[in-house]
């Protein structure tokens, strides 16, 4: 006997009372049994099958509660757990002494793995009721598509007083909180009594029961209420959410359950008192239990009749067809849409429950003193994928009692309870899955297959119960110790002779497994081929003879074990046709014979040996050979009569390796022959007689690539040579700083592209070209030519400036083959003058001299051209591989000019942006008497093939050592109207030393840029490029000018140059540049502070001091100064001014 006392605990997250037992030492051990039990049944289960047990959930599928309990519903929360229920019987004591019993309802939580989720509510489980002053429980319960449970209420006071049944519960969908959903009262009612709840496929919860009225004669009436998921009455149904059902009132009518199907209708069972059909057609009134259908809108489905069951309907579910299955006690029964019986059995088993799969196959489950389980197709027979024929039985060797369960991911979960002593809960998970697998029945024993050593065995494969192939199905061979394993079935593998054992092994739910063995036996006998043969005697009269040489690819599928001769020794007595035997046994003891002749013969050749020898072609291209070169002493006992050489005589085509066969007869007229190799070679190289390129000079020297074509002539004793360049070097020439690029590229066989640039003037440039003739056979000759790089123009220097009026003398140098006459012109922009001719002797340059007084400002491109005798003209544009330009300015007035080079970075061209290296300039600008500015602007970006030319002015800024023009010109080889600034910095005027550049070309119209090597920069900006070793920019005129169009629309953008005439400390030079001498002009307006005047060089040496400078005085300078750059500093106080000289020759 067990005997335990109520104790009432605190729930500390909701506050409200619970029931824990304390058990004595018979308790405990009937616990144990009951464990062992549920253990030792498991043991005892082999093989998994659809409906065995998940061995994953709880203890191999079984989960039962270690505290008295008896499991009624289950159903699923989110995360995969479960929610179940039980009813809890508690004591309740008076203060007299007196007791009374009473029930509530108790949730306990499990986790997907059939565990006990300990950490809801005390120890795993929660009572929701606030109360122990009622019997209080829930008696139906609903899920809603969000995983929320809703369930009605069944309460009544101690003592037998009723108190409201009317109450609907929500849960949430973790089971962990619950509250009142809705209350539920009709007007005119003393209350209503609710006994079923379900959930439509619109989430809406639908309940039924009965009203009753207040007096004690009133009857019961069918009630029915739909809300929505908040607990609001759902008004599109019926009048305002509820309908109150009676059709006779002298007969009491209650709703017992309710579901609804696809389509939203509800169907009914209910107590009452209606006219329905008997089986043989006729209508009767009764009272009884009834199935009836209502619309969505509530209204009754008039063409479904009423269809009368007895007084247990134990479940009413609906499939996805609509139809309406119930279980009338324990027979099944299915309704089709309108009513009419479309199904009617009884399973072979006690059934209590119906569960409906998602493919409308039906599970029930039951059972007095076990847990039974079986599954039906949707025609109403027994699955025989389930279980055995599609039942399933679980005897726990306990009386076991099944009570609810659900269908979920393939899995039967069951809820219910075992008797030991007293009832424990118990989850039970089986597979739900749809496929069985079985083994087939071999045809033992297979013999091999012909030729082989394995059988190719068929119709092996598993037996699946439905349609589902191979996808989960796994196989294992066990023969001889090896175990192979794969995926699918073995039907059609090659199985060895002996016996191989076949596992299947099919997992989706639960593992199944069978296994069959496969045995091979060999009793094919080989295949016995036998050839005949010729034994030929040997110089003592002797032969022998093995099975190898007359076997003629005997064959066994297992393996041949011996092969024996019947006769292996000749001589000479045996001289004719003789017959052996040959038998063959494979490893087996399978034999087979077959038979030979043998032909005995004496016929002994003679021994041809042969040398390899290496002959050599003469300078005619022929070479001969005899047979005692090729012998390397062939013998025979009889004697040789003879030598006899295939080939003796080989030219040019026979270049390389080439047999020959000796041919030994011997005196018996036996022959033998062997081979030898004959390697004519062609060891004489060809003669190479001329090499001739085609320029031998080229020009002009613009660091630019220029073709050459090489043509070479030579002989050979054999046809097939070819020549081609193979190298290129600098005889002379190479200089630091020749770093644009390669000097040459080989483009084929006989043309190479050299780069044109020499390193300085009266140096040439000489490229040497190796040129490689090659015979058919390898030999190789070298020679070489040369080709010359001088034309070049030697004054004036590139970007050098010179004043208004000065006569320039023109000179240059050019180189051409001994032997021509030439004479020679000079373009100076579009005018032409006459060039004096010194004529080239030997590898000496020759001259071209000149002279031009330029009479108007501007930038000037020089070109010398000289033509030979036969009109060929070259020409040269450079000074030192730079553009030949010269600027010309006028120094009367606002101006600056300068000329040079500069170093271009990455990103300036645009259309090239990695272009860098050297670009040229030249310009000059000046202003007098108010006119347009004027002048001319040259710039060449040769790395990048750019160059651009201006003689359009929109006007000049100068402001102390800056000065910006901007205008209009041309992009060589492009279109005109292009747009033009340039900014330039005097280093002499802002006291840096340091000369700067920036030049921008663009589009007027779109903006677009084509150069700019200070990109992205405003157009104000000041210039940050210093300009290259002898380079030079100047800027004169009045100190904050700007001279600008009158007439033009553009103006100097982003910056207004501030215009001060007169300064605290002014200086200013004239003339400048000067070859004699420069006058510089000083103002103050201290006439006080004293006025120092220094005088540098371009390395900073100081040069001439001058103390003490009078206001408004002029100092005169530079007349014993040699050519070149100075910088004058004038000093006041805490003011200085620098100004840049230019000492001309």
């Amino acid at each position: 006997m067990v005997f335990y006392q109520a104790r009432r605990l605190v729930d500390a997250g909701r506050n409200k009372t619970m029931t824990n037992f304390l058990y004595n030492k018979t308790y405990i051990m009937k616990l144990r049994y009951l464990l062992v039990a549920v253990l030792t049944f498991f043991c005892l289960t082999i093989n998994a099958q659809p409906g065995a047990l998940d061995k994953a959930f709880g203890s191999f599928g079984i989960s039962v509660s270690t505290e008295r309990s008896i499991f009624e519903r289950i159903f699923p929360l989110s995360g995969g757990k479960f929610l179940v229920t039980e009813g809890e019987l508690a004591v309740r004591t008076y203060p007299n002494g007196a007791t009374e019993s009473y029930t509530y309802s108790i949730f306990r939580r499990y986790n997907a793995d059939g565990t006990a989720d300990l950490t809801y509510g005390y120890n795993g489980a929660r009572r929701f009721f606030t109360s122990d002053e009622y019997h209080q429980w829930f008696t139906s319960f609903a899920v809603l598509s969000d995983g929320r449970i809703v369930a009605t209420e069944s309460a009544q006071v101690l003592g037998g007083n009723p108190v409201s049944l009317n109450r609907i519960w929500i849960i949430s969908a973790d089971g962990a909180t619950a509250g009142i959903l809705a209350e539920l009262s009709v007007l005119g009612y003393f209350a209503v009594r609710l006994n079923d709840i379900t959930v439509d496929k619109n989430n809406r919860v639908v309940v039924t029961g009965y009203v009753r009225g207040t007096m004690s004669t009133d009857k019961n009436r069918t009630y029915i209420a739909r809300l929505n998921s908040d607990g609001s009455f759902d008004e599109t149904f019926f009048n305002g959410g509820f309908r109150i059902l009676v059709e006779n009132s002298s007969y009491n009518y209650e709703g017992r359950k309710v579901v609804t199907d696809a389509n939203n209708n509800i169907i009914l069972w209910e107590d009452g008192y209606y006219a329905y059909v008997q089986q043989d057609g006729s209508t009767i009134e009764a009272e009884g239990s009834y199935i009836s259908k209502f619309k969505e809108n509530g209204s009754r489905e008039t063409s479904f009749p009423y269809v009368k069951t007895n007084a247990v309907v134990r479940s009413l579910l609906t499939d996805g067809n609509s139809e309406i299955i119930y279980l009338n006690n324990s027979v099944i029964k299915r309704l089709n849409t309108d009513g009419s019986l479309d199904l009617d059995f009884s399973p072979e088993m006690s059934a209590r429950k119906l569960v409906i799969q998602p493919d409308n196959k039906i599970i029930a489950i039951g059972g007095n003193s076990v847990f039974q389980l079986a599954r039906f197709g949707t025609n109403g027979t027994p699955d025989p994928s389930f279980g055995t024929n599609g039942y399933v039985t679980t005897d726990l060797n306990l009386t076991a009692l099944a009570v609810d369960a659900i269908y979920r991911n393939r899995r039967i979960y069951l809820s219910g309870y075992v008797i030991n002593g007293f009832g424990y809960g118990t989850i039970a998970a089986y597979d739900g899955s749809d496929v069985r697998m079985t083994c087939p029945s071999p045809q033992n024993p297979y013999n091999v297959d012909a030729g082989k050593c394995y059988a190719t065995v068929n119709g092996i494969n598993a037996i699946m119960s439905t349609s589902t192939l191979y996808a989960n199905v796994q196989h294992k061979l066990e023969y001889n110790g090896s175990v192979v394993e794969g995926e699918g079935g073995v039907a059609g593998k090659q199985f060895q002779k002996g016996t191989t054992k076949v596992t299947y092994t099919y997992t989706d739910i639960t593992t199944q497994t069978c296994s069959f063995n496969i045995t091979v036996e060999d009793k094919d006998p080989p295949v016995a081929r036998c050839k005949n043969v010729t034994v030929q005697l040997d110089a003592s009269g002797n032969g022998t003879l093995t099975a190898a040489q007359v076997d003629n690819g005997s064959t066994d599928g297992c393996g041949i074990q011996s092969r024996v001769l019947s006769k292996t020794s000749f001589s000479c007595s045996d001289p004719a046709i003789n017959t052996v035997t040959l038998t063959v046994t494979d490893i087996h003891g399978n034999t087979a014979s077959c038979t030979a002749t043998v032909t005995v013969e004496d016929k002994v050749p003679p021994v041809a040996k042969c040398k390899n020898i290496t002959v050599y072609l003469d300078a005619t291209g022929n070479v001969s050979i005899t047979s005692a070169q090729v012998d390397d002493g062939s013998t025979d006992a009889c004697g040789i009569k003879s030598l006899v050489l295939s080939k003796t005589s080989f030219d040019c085509s026979n270049k390389g390796n080439n047999q020959v066969t000796l041919t030994v007869t011997d005196n018996n007229n036996n022959v033998s022959t062997c081979n030898a190799n004959v390697l004519v070679v062609d060891n004489l190289p060809p003669i190479i007689t001329a090499v001739v390129p085609t320029p031998q000079a080229i020009w002009p020297s613009d660091r630019k690539m220029k073709p050459v074509t090489v043509s070479t002539t030579s002989t050979d004793n054999c046809p097939g040579t070819t020549c081609k360049i193979t190298a290129v070097a600098i005889k002379q020439g190479e200089f630091a700083g020749d770093n644009i690029g390669p000097d040459w590229e080989i483009t084929g066989n006989n043309t190479v592209n050299l780069r044109a640039e020499i390193p300085k003037r009266g140096v040439k440039r000489i490229y040497t070209i190796t040129v490689t003739c090659t015979d058919a056979a390898g030999n190789e000759s070298s020679a070489n030519t040369d080709v010359i790089v001088s034309h070049n123009i030697i004054t004036p220097a590139s970007g050098a400036s010179v004043k208004i009026g000065t006569t320039v003398s023109l000179t240059g140098e050019f180189w051409d083959v001994p032997g021509k006459t030439h004479t020679a012109k000079w373009l100076i922009d579009d005018k032409t003058i006459g060039g004096i001719v010194t004529e080239p002797s030997g590898i000496n340059n020759g001259a071209v001299a000149g002279s031009y007084k330029f009479t108007a400002a501007g930038v000037y491109k020089l070109r010398m051209n000289v033509t030979d005798q036969y009109g060929v003209t070259g020409y040269s544009n450079t000074n030192e591989n730079l553009d030949a330009i010269l600027v010309v300015y006028d120094p009367n007035g606002g101006y600056t000019y300068g000329g040079g080079k500069f170093t271009s970075p990455q990103g300036a061209l645009i259309k090239t942006p990695s272009a860098t290296g050297e670009a040229t300039y030249g310009f000059t600008v000046n202003y007098k008497n108010g006119a347009l500015p004027k002048g001319e602007t040259q710039f060449d970006f040769k790395v990048g093939d750019f160059e651009f030319n201006a003689l359009n002015f929109d006007y000049l800024a100068i402001s102390n050592a800056k000065a910006q023009f901007k205008g209009t010109g041309k992009i060589i080889g492009g279109q005109s109207g292009i747009g033009f600034i340039m900014t330039v910095i005097d280093g002499a005027l802002d006291g840096t030393g340091v000369d700067k550049i920036r030049m921008k070309v663009f589009n007027r119209n779109t903006g677009q840029v084509y150069y700019d090597n200070q990109p992205g920069a405003s157009d104000a900006a000041s210039p940050t490029q210093p300009v290259g070793a002898n380079s030079i920019v100047v800027i004169s005129g009045s100190n904050g000018s700007i001279i600008t169009a009158k007439s033009g629309s553009d103006e100097l953008e982003n910056e207004r140059l501030s215009i001060k005439l007169v300064d605290e400390l002014t200086a200013s030079v004239y003339p400048n540049p000067a070859s004699s001498y420069f006058n510089v002009l000083v103002n103050s307006n201290d006439v006080n502070e004293r006025i120092i005047l220094q005088v540098y060089d371009l390395n900073g040496r100081l040069v001439e001091v001058k103390n003490n400078v009078s206001n408004e005085s002029i100092i005169r300078l530079g007349d014993l100064y040699k050519a070149g750059v100075y910088y004058v500093k004038v000093i006041q106080g805490k003011q200085h001014k620098e100004l840049k000289l230019v000492k001309l020759n």
